[in-house]
């Protein structure tokens, strides 16, 4: 069970500790560069100051900081959450980050899919 995160770190690094299976399949691919030579992290914490002058942040299951590109692994539990994706997307784009959203069914049924959908984006933001 992940605790409250008070801290983003270890907020983030408690997330990385539990990953999703999905994520778990992804990272091998994504990680040390070895995909098309990008340095991407998981678990990235992106903090930003709201209207009201508060610090915030979100947490992106993956991260390219030189296209600005979050990867998001969405599972079912995001159906009822489109709403607060959309704001979160939304947020994130005031700043210059693109959101690609994958599909847990997608890396599980179709990874080939889901990764020529990242090198896609990847290569669109650079």
């Amino acid at each position: 069970m992940l605790n409250n995160p008070f801290n983003p770190r270890t907020y983030a690094r408690q997330l990385r500790q539990n990953a999703t299976e999905s994520e778990k399949i992804l990272w091998p691919y994504l990680r040390n560069r070895q995909f098309y030579g990008y340095k991407i992290t998981r678990q990235y914490v992106f903090n930003y100051i709201n209207n009201e002058k508060e610090s915030h942040f979100f947490i992106f299951d993956f991260y390219c900081s030189a296209a600005k590109l979050a990867i998001e692994i969405d599972g079912s539990s995001h159906n009822t959450k489109q709403g607060d994706d959309f704001l979160r997307d939304e947020t994130t784009a005031l700043y210059g980050i693109r959101t690609l959203r994958i599909k847990n069914e997608t890396v599980f049924n179709d990874l080939s899919t889901a990764l020529a959908n990242i090198l896609e984006f990847l290569k669109a933001s650079i």
